[in-house]
């Protein structure tokens, strides 16, 4: 992160995307662990700002990440703090604003008012353009967009405990026949 906007903020979060093994955005780790420390995402920072620095609590299991809690909403993740990411929509879901048309006066009077604002790059050629299953040029701010959307409207994705077992179970049967 840039160090001068750290320090002007008080807070920072991480940023990194990871993909599948196909390459596809679905899942984004809330948190990540550091030398015995835990760091959030920028998504999750972010929203944790908006709504008035509530307590953050990552609550750790033998088994990974039991629950990432923020104030009082429970965010379900999988063993390794991921939470699978409930999109919107394709790109520009969210509205897109250029810094020269902010710079210039040309945008809405209201348009930032109230609102998170992740600032960014969404030109081809810095590559922060990710496959996702809405798109295969899907900007990477809009996926941070879309996490901070997940955790605001509390729209989670999960797969239940039992799927495991189901999954299991449906390929010995599959095996079988």
């Amino acid at each position: 992160n840039i160090d001068k906007l750290v320090r002007a903020s008080g807070k920072s979060g991480y940023y990194n995307i990871f993909p599948d093994i196909d390459g596809t955005v679905r899942w984004i780790p809330l948190v990540i662990s550091f030398q015995d420390r835990f760091y959030p995402a920028l998504s999750l920072e972010t929203v944790r700002s908006y709504v008035g620095n509530i307590p953050l609590r990552v609550r750790v299991a033998d088994h990974g990440i039991d629950t990432i809690q923020l104030g009082p909403v429970t965010i379900p993740t999988d063993e390794m703090g991921r939470l699978f990411i409930n999109f919107r929509g394709g790109p520009q879901t969210f509205p897109h604003y250029s810094v020269a048309d902010i710079l210039a006066g040309r945008t809405p009077a209201n348009a930032f008012r109230d609102r998170i604002v992740f600032v960014g790059s969404t030109a081809i050629g810095v590559y922060d353009l990710r496959v996702t299953p809405f798109s295969t040029v899907f900007p990477g701010l809009e996926v941070h967009a879309n996490v901070a959307d997940n955790i605001l409207r509390q729209t989670f994705l999960f797969r239940p405990c039992w799927a495991a077992l189901f999954d299991l179970a449906a390929i010995v049967l599959m095996g079988m026949l």
